[in-house]
């Protein structure tokens, strides 16, 4: 067992800590959504630890605000909902947690400073604080794993991923889970029938030839906190496989976002494909992961074209497959290395690296809205962020 250990606050308590140590020295009113990963316009809460004169939960006008819109991938409707009866006079903070030029328009088209963070590298060392603890002393029995609940609208590419393994008869060498029994938001098979899908024709056939019954791994009832609940069990399902194909929450759209999805294999120590939109390989290894190129070709990461992207992923998938059980274990010992410095990594410096980030883009979006602007516009900055970071990291 590495050693070492990493206190984390919680998700729970998150935005109140940003407030008490950002938001409210510089009189900035939080606006968050009351229910977590809800991007609903019903939740919507403004002011909800910035109370004044019993305001809770009213919109007030006249006052600098951020928005937070960093649990889910930013679409534009969300960015009108909040700012709908905001003006242009104060200062407005989009919060969020991806890299998009859907992002920078609407940062420009609403005159929004832009504040990123990895909300979700946050969430996961919360959620998976007890990680680095486990031992990790627990054999694979199969050459791949992969996770997958919802499969409707902005998540239907995970309908093509099982087809296209099943296509390639991929299915009995692996622990796959898809939930189609999940019709929160619409059947697979309203999906593949639906005019406005983002699969292609050419996806909605194989899914149709490929795909017939749920296939369950732990539970057949998931929520959309899955991940939240994290335990022994979880850990030995992460496990049971040796390498993860990561199916994120966003696949179609141009953005670098990525969630805690993509932190279990790192958990477990296991090597990892990223089903995902192009160039996330380069976004996480822009935190201090490492990848896997030495063993599999990572160029699916560049390819746009989604059924493309998607088999590239399955035939590498095919590839490691195709192997013996003597040479996965091989390609496991070679591996180690790597996958000892993502758990130290996730577990140590990543901290650092994301609070850092967390301070320095907030106290840059405050700069760029006092540049230029009469003092009685400016937002006074009288915090400490070296008291605040060390307070941060515990």
């Amino acid at each position: 067992m590495l050693n070492i250990r990493s206190a984390m606050f919680s998700v729970e308590n998150f935005y109140y800590i940003l407030y008490q140590h950002l938001l409210k020295p510089l009189n900035l009113q939080d606006t968050v959504y009351g229910k977590f990963g809800s991007v609903d316009p019903k939740d919507i809460l403004y002011g909800y630890y910035h109370k004044n004169k019993n305001l809770y939960g009213k919109i007030r006008l006249g006052i600098n605000s951020c928005y937070f819109i960093d649990q889910e991938p930013i679409q534009a409707t969300h960015v009108e909902d909040l700012l709908f009866m905001t003006t242009s006079k104060h200062c407005k903070i989009l919060v969020n947690s991806e890299i998009s030029d859907l992002k920078k328009y609407l940062c420009r088209k609403h005159e929004c400073q832009d504040w990123y963070y990895f909300f979700h590298g946050f969430a996961a060392l919360d959620w998976f604080r007890d990680g680095q603890y486990f031992d990790q002393k627990i054999n694979w029995t199969r050459p791949y794993i992969s996770l997958n609940r919802l499969h409707t609208n902005d998540r239907s590419y995970r309908l093509n991923l099982v087809a296209r393994l099943q296509e390639k008869n991929l299915l009995p060498h692996g622990h796959v889970s898809l939930h189609l029994k999940h019709t929160e938001y619409g059947s697979w098979q309203q999906e593949i029938n639906n005019l406005n899908t983002k699969l292609s024709g050419a996806a909605r056939h194989l899914i149709a030839k490929n795909i017939s019954v749920p296939l369950t791994l732990d539970r057949e009832n998931t929520t959309g906190d899955l991940s939240a609940d994290f335990g022994h069990q979880e850990f030995e399902l992460w496990k049971s496989g040796l390498w993860h194909v990561v199916t994120e929450t966003v696949f179609y759209y141009d953005k670098r976002h990525l969630t805690e999805k993509i932190f279990k294999p790192i958990v477990a120590q296991r090597p990892f494909l990223l089903a995902a939109a192009p160039g996330n390989l380069v976004y996480l290894k822009s935190y201090g992961f490492k990848t896997f190129d030495r063993w599999i070709d990572e160029s699916y990461d560049n390819i746009v074209d989604h059924d493309q992207r998607l088999q590239a992923i399955v035939d590498q998938v095919h590839k490691l497959c195709s192997l013996s059980d003597g040479q996965l274990r091989d390609m496991h010992q070679e591996m180690m290395p790597v996958l000892e410095h993502n758990f130290k990594h996730l577990y140590g410096n990543f901290k650092y690296h994301i609070v850092t980030e967390l301070l320095n883009n907030f106290e840059n979006a405050i700069q760029l809205w006092n540049n230029g602007r009469v003092d009685d516009r400016q937002i006074s900055v009288d915090i400490d962020f070296e008291n605040v970071k060390a307070i941060l990291l515990g």
